[in-house]
């Protein structure tokens, strides 16, 4: 078959974020499928890509993947006008590569939820089928959030409403968002739950074990690799390791990744280290004061 694979925030294991589509698309290749990878240029990706963008577009074969990356810059730190701007402008450029080939399949990967509006596009003009793949409920997340206003929450949910009942299966990433696809319309037949794996070749007992330089033995190393962004609400995290270090738990928490919040949680962990570090000072003073004022009364 030759299908046409949707995610704008496509990275190959050389970017610095999710490669859930490139290993996806990788076994669909591996099974004779023709696969055109469509993206566009995400923060901290690698598509794999090098040569100059001609007319807003370039592509090429990577890792016997056709890959089509538009130059629609996105990244978790823009603002939401922004973000919502590239999320727009992909659709448009996806929703026309999608109508100029002939597909036997589109796989459209949410988020962002626009990504629906080319297959839906090619459904209706050309009966292209297609599968839909949720992995974060929208509009559920940015209702619960506070993000946006009623009317674009309402839009978004006849999006979602005509993603989900029109597609020839929903991948969900959890039962919660197989049941989020069924409450728009899924038929509950059609709804598979794939959750995200681990990449053995990288994670696997012959990988080396990493530590950072300087922590104490006995320490224990929590780490997230992820987005900084609101909806990841790392802030709680930070809140979690403080009241485990002030009960005198050694812990140490690792936060890898970019976002709009990295900054802000730098800065607290950054102050968070300094109040630590003035109240150890204090307690040496005062372990020193006391052997004075011992001292002295002993003399």
């Amino acid at each position: 078959m030759r299908l046409l694979y949707l995610h704008q925030h496509f990275s190959t294991p050389d970017g610095a974020t999710g490669t859930r589509s490139f290993a996806l698309a990788r076994a669909l290749a591996a099974r004779g499928h023709a696969v055109t990878l469509a993206c566009g240029s995400y923060a901290g990706a690698a598509t794999g890509l090098r040569d100059p963008f001609r007319r807003g577009r370039r592509e090429g074969m990577v890792a016997g993947l056709r890959v089509v990356e538009f130059a629609i810059p996105c990244g978790n730190a823009m603002r939401l006008p922004a973000r919502a701007a590239a999320f727009l402008r992909y659709a448009g450029r996806a929703t026309a590569l999608a109508l100029a080939e002939r597909w036997d399949l589109v796989v459209a990967s949410s988020t962002p939820l626009t990504v629906a509006l080319p297959a839906l596009a090619a459904r209706r003009l050309r009966g292209t089928p297609f599968v839909f793949e949720i992995r974060d409920p929208w509009p559920e997340l940015p209702r619960a959030m506070g993000v946006g206003t009623p009317a674009l929450w309402a839009a978004l949910d006849r999006l979602a409403d005509a993603a989900c009942r029109g597609a020839a299966a929903v991948v969900a990433l959890s039962e919660g968002m197989a049941a989020t696809a069924v409450a728009h319309g899924a038929a509950p037949g059609r709804v598979a739950v794939l959750p995200n794996g681990c990449d053995l070749d990288l994670f696997g007992p012959q990988a080396a074990p990493w530590r950072p330089e300087g922590l104490p033995p006995g320490t224990v190393l929590v780490t997230y690799a992820g987005a900084h962004g609101v909806a990841n609400g790392l802030g709680q995290v930070l809140d979690a390791a403080a009241l485990l270090q002030a009960q005198g738990a050694p812990v140490t928490l690792l936060l890898v990744g970019e976002g709009a919040e990295k900054p802000t949680l730098m800065a607290r962990a950054a102050a968070a280290r300094q109040q630590a570090e003035r109240r150890w000072d204090r307690r040496l003073l005062a372990a020193r004061f006391c052997e004075v004022v011992e001292a002295a009364a002993w003399a």
